[in-house]
């Protein structure tokens, strides 16, 4: 019994093996494992990067140069004017199964290297003497904007939340008086670009897919609170989320941009990151490409 993604009742999807053949592993859990594979991209631990590497070669995902690409899809459709550069290209394939007819489809992964604008860092330092309870204190927010403008929460971190299992003696109650921090943050991206095989061979692109991970570390060397204005030692914490538009890599969505002759698109645009009393961080412009033909 093959393990498929869930669809409605007269669909699935079976991925398939470097060789082919079929596989019991849903494009689902290859995104489970993409996801944890950008947290630790961006959380910079690189020997769990390859780890997940080896994972995602296992189930199927194969990586291709951009030659090989454009041997593939067509040289037309590969390498124009280049908004993304530095990336790692892979394939992923499946049979997909709806109506009673069976497509091919491959998906197309740009995936960061710490040399790709795929991957952006930097370092912000604030400082506020807003007064305020600890526990609407903030410290650190993020939020994730697709290119159709709808939000997806990240990390909402207060000052009680962020110092409270090293200062016994703060309550959610208790007033901050000053803080001072630095915020280190790094952005990924992964893009999926979608294709379906049409009657004639050429493959077809019909969706295109981004999402992004980012990861904060926060330092804070001195933080005020209290009627007799306690001071805390240095403390540092590191908070990552993951941004994913409604639909990511839905095939379901793909197919029906096959059958229509347009593409669709579910694209993170932003992430903005606020720091201490909603001071802004970062905000953090992705590079959000929709086609294969921005990706060098």
């Amino acid at each position: 019994m093959q393990n498929v993604s869930a669809f409605s009742n007269d669909e699935k999807e079976i991925v398939l093996d470097s060789n082919g053949d079929e596989t019991n592993t849903t494009i689902d859990e290859i995104n489970a494992i993409i996801d944890l594979q950008n947290e630790a991209f961006v959380e910079e631990n690189f020997s769990s990067v390859k780890e997940y590497e080896n994972q995602l070669n296992s189930l199927g995902v194969q990586t291709v140069t951009g030659s090989e690409l454009a041997k593939i899809i067509g040289e037309d459709q590969v390498g124009g004017i280049a908004k993304v550069k530095g990336a790692t290209m892979k394939t992923i394939y499946s049979k997909y199964t709806t109506g009673g007819k069976t497509y091919d489809v491959m998906r197309v992964l740009a995936t960061p290297t710490t040399s790709s604008n795929l991957y952006k860092t930097g370092v912000t330092a604030l400082k506020s003497n807003t007064s305020a309870q600890a526990k609407t204190f903030s410290v650190l927010k993020t939020i994730g904007k697709t290119v159709a403008g709808e939000s997806k929460a990240g990390k909402a971190i207060s000052a009680y939340d962020f110092i409270k299992s090293v200062a016994s003696d703060i309550s959610s109650t208790t007033t901050v008086t000053s803080i001072s921090s630095s915020y280190t943050w790094n952005t990924a991206e992964t893009c999926s670009f979608v294709y379906f095989k049409s009657p004639s061979g050429l493959w077809v692109h019909s969706a295109s897919y981004t999402k992004a991970s980012c990861t904060v570390t926060v330092v804070v060397p001195t933080l005020k609170y209290g009627a007799n204005g306690a001071k805390t030692a240095h403390r540092t914490a590191t908070y990552t989320s993951t941004f994913t538009p409604a639909y990511y890599d839905s095939t379901s969505k793909a197919y029906a941009g096959y059958k229509g002759s347009t593409y669709i698109s579910q694209r993170m645009k932003s992430v903005n990151i606020t720091g201490v009393s909603g001071k802004t961080v970062k905000n953090v412009v992705l590079t959000c490409p929709y086609n294969t033909t921005m990706v060098n």
